[in-house]
């Protein structure tokens, strides 16, 4: 029986990291919610970090525009997919896939992952083939995996 978009999509796929065998679930709405939400939190922090030496007027308007610009953030929006690019956005996504299945990741073990072009070789070729039509482990041309420099 063919597999069929629905059943493709509530997989989990494995990927491999040294003798570790690493679970990843599809990120559900709340899953996504909760990625905007830390992206909105993080263009806040950046507000708050440059508020030191302002006087309490500058503050005060500071925090209005950002919270403003803040809450105006979505998963579709350019600050978010931004920030999906980088290795903590990247790590975070990650994070919230494998904590499903693996309850004891943390943020931290998923940004070491990152980091690991080994790990991440195996994880974007394992993606690859999730967004495959056919859910099969050869990979298509037009779902080539990212690259990954393997210089230090």
């Amino acid at each position: 029986m063919p597999v069929t978009d629905a059943d493709m999509t509530a997989a989990v796929s494995e990927f491999q990291s040294g003798d570790t065998t690493y679970r990843l679930s599809p990120l559900a709405d709340k899953d996504w919610g909760e990625f905007e939400r830390w992206v909105q939190d993080k263009h806040m922090d950046l507000a708050r970090r440059n508020m030191e030496g302002m006087k309490p007027e500058d503050r005060k308007v500071l925090i209005e525009a950002a919270y403003k610009q803040a809450a105006s953030i979505t998963i579709s929006s350019p600050e978010a997919l931004s920030i999906m690019s980088t290795v903590d956005g990247a790590a975070y996504l990650l994070y919230i896939s494998l904590r499903r299945e693996m309850p004891e990741i943390d943020f931290q073990a998923a940004l070491e992952l990152c980091t690991d072009p080994a790990a991440m070789i195996d994880f974007n070729e394992r993606i690859a083939a999730l967004n495959s039509q056919d859910n099969s482990d050869e990979v298509k041309e037009d779902t080539a995996p990212l690259e990954v420099s393997q210089e230090k």
